[in-house]
């Protein structure tokens, strides 16, 4: 999927943001930080996953840049300005049949492309949270201001404390070590507030939900 975030600050600010994930279950980052043909393809300009076992790969990265390796034509690269290019593959057979019962290649192509937003979605689902992008402290003022259950307000800032220390929403998740994490998600996800902040340093202030683009 192409999302126009914008501007190219947007794109780049995105890009930090899903780096703040850090680990993500069933999967390892992966980069080619010495290839020369594929510059968009390293840590600064994209965010690439992939499975340790699932054989998908999820990335996202800077569209305009991407275009600069290989395109030659000015008004095509000017034209994915603020595109924030995000990518499900399914790498082996073995991927391919998890969402597809047919066996025959034509057909698999034929099955995938049909289906093929609501796989884009069920793997983005299990790797990118929901929720507007804020800075940690404007984050912590929304919960406290909103959230009136003590002991869920102090989970949910337990959490946003731990995941740029543990550097991962998942290893900030268990070391809160709590059986009702899920519930805490959902407090996120009702205020519409992602548990992932943008950085201390960012220009940027406040992102917009990356579903809103997705859903639009």
């Amino acid at each position: 999927m192409n999302i126009q975030v914008g501007s190219k600050e947007h794109v780049s600010a995105y890009i930090e943001v899903l780096h703040r994930l850090g680990k993500v279950k069933g999967y390892s980052q992966k980069y080619e930080e010495d290839n020369e043909d594929v510059d968009w393809y390293k840590k600064e300009l994209s965010y690439n996953l992939e499975g340790n076992s699932n054989d998908i790969d999820f990335a996202a990265y800077d569209k305009q840049e991407a275009l600069k390796a290989k395109e030659k034509d000015p008004d095509r690269i000017k034209a994915a300005e603020g595109i924030l290019r995000i990518e499900v593959r399914l790498m082996k057979p073995k991927s391919i049949k998890k969402f597809t019962c047919e066996t025959d290649t034509s057909k698999q192509i034929k099955d995938l492309s049909k289906h093929s937003k609501e796989i884009f979605l069920k793997i983005f689902t299990q790797i990118v949270p929901t929720g507007d992008l804020f800075k940690k402290q404007d984050a912590i003022k929304i919960i406290e201001e909103n959230i009136t259950k003590k002991k869920q307000q102090e989970k949910m800032l337990r959490l946003l404390e731990l995941i740029p220390k543990k550097r991962s929403l998942l290893l900030a998740q268990k070391e809160i070590n709590d059986r009702g994490m899920d519930k805490v998600m959902r407090g996120f996800a009702k205020l519409n507030l992602s548990p992932v902040t943008v950085g201390k340093r960012a220009k940027i202030k406040c992102l917009k939900n990356l579903y809103d683009y997705l859903l639009e």
